[in-house]
């Protein structure tokens, strides 16, 4: 391939067949998604997934498009909906739009964007409610991702987004139930592999105790989780820089990447420059066992009619819209202010 194909429309809801050309009937493959807030570097990131960086000033050899200057002054996304791209390792990337944006807000009000969940009804005195639809769309892609991806990765920028990991185990809770049977009546349940990634990191962060924190407030964070998040790789695993390993840190390792920002000259210690760490975290990623997504070993092509499958149930689930009922309005809201 020599750029992304759209896999999933975001003004028709529709899975799309640009991808299929590129599939074949092989099985091994892996599937890595990648989901999170605006601006936080998705799309430059999975560009540098396919194709390793020497430069990674040079947004001309981009896979997936990144963010224009007057897209980031007027606070537009670039993303819509899902793209694909098909490595040469074939390894399907799959780039979404931002989640939780009032970007994909604007335009979806704007334009009247076709929903398939809705969290208020017509007759509601607060329809539409736009903010809580956003949410339930942004839900829905990320349950998507959450079932057909061998791996997700969840991309914050250097500050700890608490929002973020509570929307991905939200969806962790809507997602289709999947996976493997193991007897008649006991379904193993099918969860990707989760890597958290830190990008446009100060060098600063980049400590045996702030990883130690870091690792540690996590592992609380996802104790009540069936989301992998400790799968062998991550920054402080011992193989990537010698003063973060799980001796120094004082913790066990977890799916858990630091990048910095980019540097025209980046400092020649301990190789903590853009470049050379998302070389070490691409490899990583790239080396991970995929669990089966289903009973049957699917191939390349198998895999695109399993994802229109799995868009169209999500869609079709109930489950989105009654959670969406529950999300505050401003009736609830204005109701909740006068009861207090």
């Amino acid at each position: 391939m020599k750029c992304c194909a759209k896999l999933l429309d975001d003004d028709t809801q529709l899975v799309q067949d640009g991808l299929l050309e590129y599939l074949t009937e092989s099985t091994d493959f892996l599937v890595v998604g990648c989901i999170g807030p605006q601006g936080v570097g998705k799309s430059t990131l999975l560009s540098h997934f396919a194709k390793p960086p020497d430069d990674p000033f040079d947004a001309e050899n981009l896979i997936f498009k990144k963010q224009s200057k007057s897209q980031i002054d007027s606070s537009t996304h670039c993303t819509d909906g899902i793209d694909a791209y098909i490595t040469d390792e074939r390894v399907i990337l799959l780039d979404s739009q931002p989640v939780l944006s009032l970007s994909v807000l604007v335009r979806h009000y704007n334009c009247e964007g076709n929903l398939s969940a809705r969290s208020c009804s017509r007759d509601d005195p607060d329809y539409p409610c736009i903010e809580s639809d956003m949410e339930l769309l942004s839900l829905q892609y990320c349950a998507f991702l959450l079932t057909v991806c061998h791996v997700v990765v969840i991309v914050q920028d250097y500050s700890f987004n608490p929002q973020l990991i509570r929307f991905l185990q939200t969806a962790e809770m809507l997602k289709p139930s999947t996976g493997v049977h193991t007897d008649e009546d006991t379904l193993l349940e099918y969860f990707p592999h989760v890597v958290l990634v830190h990008n446009k990191s100060e060098l600063n962060t980049f400590t045996k105790k702030n990883l130690h924190d870091m690792q540690e407030g996590y592992k609380k964070l996802f104790s009540q989780s069936q989301l992998p998040i400790q799968s062998g790789i991550g920054i402080a695993n011992g193989n990537i820089l010698k003063s973060l390993t799980p001796e120094l840190c004082k913790s066990d390792p977890i799916n858990l990447f630091l990048l910095p920002r980019f540097q025209k000259d980046p400092p020649s210690y301990e190789n903590i420059n853009y470049t050379s760490l998302v070389k070490d975290l691409r490899l990583q990623i790239y080396g991970l066992a995929p669990a089966p997504l289903t009973h049957t070993l699917l191939t390349e092509k198998n895999w695109w009619h399993y994802a229109g499958k799995i868009w169209e149930d999500i869609k079709k689930s109930t489950f989105f819209p009654e959670f969406g009922r529950l999300l505050p309005t401003p009736s609830s809201a204005k109701a909740e202010i006068n009861q207090t």
